[in-house]
């Protein structure tokens, strides 16, 4: 079934309440929702009725019920002592209808791709030349300095966000002390 024969079709009870809800790339809650669902929804007649009727179902099978209420409308039922609000703990909450869009996040800003593995290369070679000069490289291994996964974030991060020793240390979640042995070269290797 194709969208211009479901837009003419009046009798089908789950069409859209409005033709956007068939023919935008990406339609609203309101404009998908179908014909039936909000008549049901707005209506004051009898749940059971409206659907017998619905289903052309006419025994009388159909509008007998075994609880204390038939269904919520008073107006079918004047003598009805059904109150939703009595079924929760506390207030029934009820959203106003909101057309506006959401406003999307502004996504983080990254280096732009090409820069990225020339500095990626340097903080490698950097880190290279450090560990290998470190009297503590037969027990701690590179990765103690700088890991894979902190040069890539180096490498992502936009120069303007790594100005200072500090910016360094807090983008990679470092102590303080990993911040006064490597934080300045880092930085340098960065800015430079």
């Amino acid at each position: 079934m194709d969208a211009e024969s479901a837009l003419v079709d009046v009798g089908d009870p789950d069409r859209p309440l409005m033709e956007a809800g068939l023919t935008k790339k990406v339609p609203t809650k309101q404009e998908r929702t179908g014909v039936a669902s909000i008549h049901l929804a707005n209506s004051d007649d009898c749940e059971r009725e409206i659907n017998a009727d619905y289903y052309g179902d006419d025994s009388p099978e159909a509008l007998e019920f075994t609880g204390p209420w038939c269904c919520d409308s008073t107006k079918a039922h004047p003598g009805s002592t059904f109150n939703l609000q009595k079924l929760f703990l506390g207030p029934i909450f009820v959203t106003p209808v909101t057309t506006e869009t959401r406003k999307r996040k502004a996504s983080n800003k990254y280096r732009p791709t090409g820069e990225r593995p020339a500095l990626t290369q340097l903080l490698v070679d950097w880190l290279s030349a450090t560990h290998a000069k470190s009297p503590l490289r037969f027990v701690r291994p590179p990765s103690f300095i700088l890991d894979d996964v902190a040069i890539a974030a180096l490498s992502r991060a936009l120069p303007s966000s790594l100005s200072s020793a500090s910016s360094v240390t807090e983008l990679l979640h470092q102590t303080p002390e990993w911040n006064g042995l490597w934080a300045e070269s880092v930085c340098a290797i960065i800015v430079g």
